[in-house]
């Protein structure tokens, strides 16, 4: 009988299946911003705003800044490990929801609801405000979150989204210039974080300013043509495993056909069941027993199996042996 070796058809299956590597794994990964790690970075970017030194005329901040920053909260954190990278995916987020707290202030004074600088929340009717996020996508969320820095993104900020400066500035122009200064396997950091008390966490998206339009188009382009290959490698990979799965189906159908053959030819056998007979002889021992099935014939066992007594079979089965 032949049976099949499922544990080669599972190792064939699984090194068809793909490989997660650590550098996935690690951009993957998200990194959550504390309290004081935001704090610090609001500080840093307003010492910065009234330095002058990295300002430019459109209002943003000239090429370096955010190694620059880096290396400034380094010093004030020495044990954060912020990297460039994780500096600008941060101020990415915290400059949404800047300008999306910033709209709500200036146009939504008469709309149930509104920004409350003192407490630094949007409060008011959150049906109100859940119908205006229908049409301000990134106002989503932001209902009673506490946004502690938005005077100092306000001051810093603020001029450029009423003049329109928002849209492009020469720090967001040369972003490639300051990845360039980091190591080729630094992860691209996904913060996460919520203000709400000062210091607690929660999650955030990873939504791109417009500041960074063409950055993000460029990595769409990317993103997508990825997508693209990776759908293609997945249906190769479950074309295989569809064959795979129909020959390891078609053999254990084979292995059961064989097995169900094996049963039906051992009912068929003349001795099947004479153990059970030779049981029923009170007067013989399991030893003369198993002498007995080995050397009764086919005859001896039709023979056998005429005899209407017990007594007749025990002295049949003597004779047997004794031949």
């Amino acid at each position: 009988m032949k049976f099949v070796d499922l544990s080669s058809q599972k190792c064939q299956i699984m090194d068809m299946l793909p490989v997660q590597t650590v550098e996935n794994r690690d951009k993957a990964s998200r990194r959550f911003w504390s309290g004081d790690e935001d704090k610090c970075l609001a500080d840093c970017l307003l010492d910065m705003h009234r330095e002058g030194r990295w300002k430019t005329e459109g209002g943003g901040f000239k090429p370096g800044y955010l190694v620059y920053m880096e290396k400034q909260m380094s010093r004030l954190l020495p044990d954060s490990g912020l990297k460039a990278s994780n500096i600008d995916s941060r101020l990415t987020y915290l400059k949404r929801q800047f300008f999306a707290v910033w709209e709500i202030k200036q146009t939504c004074g008469g709309c149930g609801f509104g920004w409350d600088d003192a407490i630094k929340v949007v409060t008011g009717n959150r049906e109100a405000f859940n119908e205006y996020c229908k049409s301000h996508r990134d106002a989503r969320g932001l209902y009673r979150k506490s946004f502690p820095f938005f005077g100092i993104f306000e001051e810093i900020f603020a001029k450029d989204k009423a003049t329109g400066a928002k849209a492009s500035n020469a720090a967001d122009r040369d972003d490639d210039e300051d990845m360039t200064r980091m190591s080729a396997n630094e992860t691209e950091d996904i913060p996460a974080v919520n203000h709400s008390g000062g210091g607690g966490h929660g999650e955030e998206t990873s939504s791109q300013t417009p500041g960074q339009a063409r950055a993000s188009s460029t990595s769409k382009r990317k993103g997508c043509k990825r997508k693209k290959e990776n759908n293609d490698a997945l249906q190769s990979l479950a074309g295989k495993f569809v064959d795979m799965m129909q020959q390891l189906m078609q053999n254990q159908t084979e292995c059961v056909a064989q097995l169900v053959k094996s049963f039906g030819s051992e009912e068929k056998n003349p001795k099947a069941g004479l153990v059970e007979e030779l049981r029923s002889i009170d007067r013989l021992n399991p030893t003369d027993r198993l002498k007995a099935m080995r050397k009764m014939s086919i005859e001896d066992v039709a023979m056998f199996r005429e005899l209407n007594t017990n007594e007749e079979k025990l002295d049949f089965v003597r004779l047997i042996l004794d031949s």
